[in-house]
């Protein structure tokens, strides 16, 4: 019996330090224990911010005592969020929706989700909400879709599709993502923290309702374009994301957008000062060769270090710029030299590092506020609340729900 107990032990040694090989393997690949420089080319404290908060500019839709993570407004202005899954909303909720200045809890979703960082509508009223799982460690990642009706006591579950682990496995962070404008593709950025293996992924939305296991396939997996660079992040000059003393937070590709005709999709690292582009053609056509795919990847501009993404009609980029309690605007113009960066709102008070981006009806563009920085510098989080969803008027919209 000893002897056994004493194998097992041996065993478990054996294990824990291959998987503390592994972490340290894929930490020391994104040079996570070395600092490095802040992004450069790129200096927002000295742009003028387009808008201010002030009725019919930027407005305050609902505050909240936890903070959002993401969120999804339909075309007749219904608002749909989730709470961070960073932080734990007292009443449990992890999915509400914005009524009459407050908020209500949106069970039917949560009941079908484990770990949700990104949710879309897309044209046809259908909600999507992507499950990663908490990196595949919580059971399978999974998409799950639910069709609007006029409130939520209407909304109906229709059907969830499971990844198979070739797509997103252990060690996966399927975290933010796209859908095509007639809904039939699905783009999707698998940041993947733990595995190291960051990709895009693009996905049949058809085939996926279908269960066919081959409705996705990964791209560019480990291409420069997805991985971070060694540059540090510290939102607002005071909160430096080193995790213990001597972890650096280098996050590789999150955001994600399509433009509003399907042709270009947008994305970029965390922990990255350019914004790439790619033909979204090119990328969902699994005939294209991955010296093809690559060849087409394009710098697009210069970029603060960001996380939420969306494009409006006029093709101009909009950013969640977070170290600056910022949203930013990457304009659109015929070459690199052209685009240039705007500030469209910044307010520290209102953007506790704005996360996710959504256009809603009539222009406005909603923002969520998901403090990440005050859970990662060990601060109590409720302290610093409110934690605000507000809404920009944009010269420029979008179909809502994205």
């Amino acid at each position: 019996m000893a002897g056994k107990l004493a194998m097992c032990c041996a065993l478990l040694a054996a294990l824990v330090s291959v998987l503390v090989g592994v972490v340290v393997n894929t930490l020391s690949g994104r040079g996570a224990f070395l600092p490095g420089p802040r992004v450069g080319g790129v200096n927002l404290a000295s742009l003028t911010p387009l808008r201010q908060m002030q009725p019919g500019h930027a407005e305050v839709v609902v505050s909240l005592d936890t903070p959002s993570g993401n969120i999804a407004v339909s075309a007749t202005g219904r608002v749909i969020f989730n709470f961070h899954p960073e932080h734990t909303e007292p009443s449990g909720a992890k999915f509400a929706e914005v009524r009459q200045g407050s908020w209500i809890p949106r069970k039917d979703l949560d009941s079908q989700v484990n770990t949700v960082l990104s949710l879309r509508i897309g044209p046809s009223d259908r909600l999507y909400l992507l499950d990663f799982a908490f990196h595949g460690l919580a059971g399978t990642p999974k998409m799950v879709v639910f069709q609007l009706a006029a409130a939520a006591e209407g909304d109906a579950f229709l059907w969830s599709y499971k990844f198979p682990a070739a797509v997103a496995g252990l060690g996966s962070m399927l975290n933010d993502f796209n859908l095509s404008p007639d809904e039939a593709l699905m783009y999707i950025a698998d940041t993947s923290v733990v595995a190291n293996t960051p990709a895009l992924v693009v996905c049949d939305t058809a085939r996926m309702a279908a269960q066919e296991q081959d409705a996705c396939h990964r791209r560019l997996e480990g291409h420069p374009s997805v991985m971070p660079e060694v540059v540090d992040i510290n939102v607002n000059g005071d909160s430096p994301m080193v995790l213990l003393g001597y972890l650096h937070l280098r996050i590789a590709v999150d955001s994600i957008a399509l433009d509003r005709e399907g042709r270009w999709l947008y994305y970029a690292p965390v922990s990255s000062g350019t914004l790439w582009r790619v033909p979204a053609k090119l990328l969902a056509d699994r005939g294209t060769s991955t010296r093809d795919l690559e060849n087409s990847v394009e710098r697009f501009s210069a970029k603060p270090i960001t996380d939420g993404m969306t494009v409006d009609d006029d093709g101009n980029v909009l950013l969640t710029a977070f170290e600056h309690s910022a949203v930013a605007m990457v304009s659109a113009g015929d070459s690199y030299e052209e685009r240039t960066l705007s500030v469209v709102l910044r307010d520290v008070e209102h953007l506790q590092w704005p996360d996710g981006l959504s256009f809603g009806p009539d222009r406005w563009l909603y923002v969520t506020s998901s403090a990440i920085h005050h859970k990662f510098m060990n601060r109590e989080v409720a302290r610093h609340a409110p934690f605000h969803i507000v809404r920009i008027k944009m010269d420029a919209g979008a179909l809502p729900g994205q």
